[in-house]
């Protein structure tokens, strides 16, 4: 089985940065065009009920794993495709952070995705972290 290296530093640092211009950009979507999927069950774990919060905590989840981008990178192991066909070809990238607020450690997957426009944030999960 292929497996991907481990991306250094720089790497992981320009994929969130690259995210945080996506969102200040506007330019962010959950996977799936319909938010049932993953963002309402992670919300409702969350127990967040407006959208608006939980983009905002997506966007500080994104904050926090640019502190220290290679310890909070959580790579699939085996590494695994997504099921979602729009983004078949597109990476993951995985992280968990230690949210203050929240005093929990939260867990979130993204994809970026280019278009004519730009880089586009495609998201896929952020929730309390789960054993392996």
């Amino acid at each position: 089985m292929h497996t991907r290296r481990k991306p250094t530093y720089r790497e992981l640092d320009r994929k969130l940065l690259a995210a945080l211009a996506a969102f200040d950009a506007g330019r962010y979507a959950p996977v799936d065009s319909e938010l049932g999927r993953h963002a309402v069950p992670d919300m409702e774990q969350l127990r967040i009920t407006e959208l608006p919060e939980y983009w905002d905590l997506v966007y500080e989840c994104i904050l926090l794993a640019r502190e220290d981008p290679v310890a909070s990178f959580r790579p699939p192991n085996p590494p695994k495709s997504t099921k979602h066909k729009s983004i078949s070809d597109l990476p993951l990238w995985a992280f968990s952070i230690y949210h203050e607020e929240r005093e929990k450690e939260l867990y979130f997957k993204f994809c970026l995705r280019e278009h004519k426009d730009g880089t586009h944030y495609v998201h896929i999960d952020c929730h309390e972290s789960q054993p392996k």
